[in-house]
């Protein structure tokens, strides 16, 4: 949390050089060993998401949850974190074996608590599967994420989802209806008191917004950033680019419904360039798709090409088709 990547790696090392000897009892440590060395890896997955090495944190975090599942006694709570952190991976790395393992998971006992949690998982594979061109399943996903979120404002954020996704299969009709409800749900929502990355949602309602009234993305964007409570410290967000990359994509998105192209441009170039560097590809392809189609940009237009064959049935190649013609 305090930004010393180099003591947290030595010492999350040194926890994982410690060795369980086979005459030891199995109540030997007050916390269990493979517990330990689950939050080392851990935090050396956290290490690795600072620098912004997302795949080595993936990498670690599915390190940590063999680690639990190692042993017969279950750290279940730690186990829904880590579940929590690969989910928001798989979905904007879109992981393959990675979603194995959160659909395995789904098949599991979950106790009543943890409904949040699986809220984030159902909501990774909606998007995972879009983008696979399940659409079907990632609707099915999106919906049943939406029957798990215990607040308003993770309600809001599935149904935004299924909006945007309705929306780029031109499925006018569902996508009106989920918009209808989704503003309806705003309005229910006391925005200045929301915590943690609750905010972050506004983003995703600004830009769905824009299609309809410029004005309206407008104030929800202007409320996002009259948002004055700080964020925890151990969220990335405080921190980290992608927050940037999102607030310069639905700022372009805005200023695009205004009428702003040349600007809007300059924000989806923002966006883009973060993405890319990050290792987010098919976000980055999706801010090259709407530079392409405001400016006829080879480069970008290439870009979003070279994604989409790796996507062949989704929503993005659809859209990459068009450039084409």
């Amino acid at each position: 949390m305090q930004g010393d990547l180099e003591k947290a790696e030595h010492f999350a090392y040194k926890v994982l050089t410690i060795e369980e000897f086979p005459s030891d009892s199995s109540d030997s440590y007050f916390v269990r060993l493979n517990h330990s060395r689950a939050r080392s890896f851990e935090v050396l997955g956290g290490v690795e998401a600072r620098r912004e090495r997302y795949s080595e944190q993936s990498a670690f975090v599915c390190r940590a949850l063999g680690e639990l599942d190692a042993k017969p006694v279950p750290d279940v709570w730690h186990r829904l974190f880590l579940l929590h952190t690969l989910a928001t991976l798989v979905r904007d790395l879109a992981l393959d074996a990675e979603a194995a393992i959160l659909r395995e998971s789904l098949e599991q006992e979950w106790p009543a608590e943890a409904v949040g949690f699986r809220f984030t998982v159902l909501r990774s594979l909606g998007m995972w599967s879009a983008l696979r061109g399940d659409h079907v399943g990632a609707l099915r996903d999106l919906r049943s994420a939406s029957e798990h979120a215990p607040t308003p404002v993770l309600r809001l954020e599935a149904t935004l989802d299924r909006a945007l996704l309705a929306r780029e299969l031109h499925q006018t009709i569902m996508a009106r209806e989920e918009l209808d409800y989704a503003e309806r749900l705003s309005t229910q929502i006391d925005w200045p008191n929301v915590v943690g990355e609750g905010r972050h949602v506004l983003l995703s309602l600004a830009e769905v917004l824009a299609d309809r009234s410029a004005s309206k993305a407008r104030r929800t964007m202007e409320r996002y950033r009259g948002i004055k409570t700080k964020l925890p410290p151990n969220l990335l967000g405080t921190s980290d680019r992608r927050w940037q990359a999102d607030e310069a994509f639905t700022e372009a998105v805005i200023l695009r419904a205004e009428g702003q192209a040349d600007r809007a441009r300059v924000f989806f170039a923002k966006a883009f360039e973060i993405w890319d560097a990050v290792g987010y590809p098919w976000r980055a392809a999706r801010a090259a798709l709407e530079i392409a189609e405001l400016s006829n940009d080879p480069r970008f237009s290439e870009y979003a090409r070279h994604e989409a064959v790796r996507r062949p049935r989704s929503w993005l190649a659809h859209r990459a088709s068009n450039l084409e013609s």
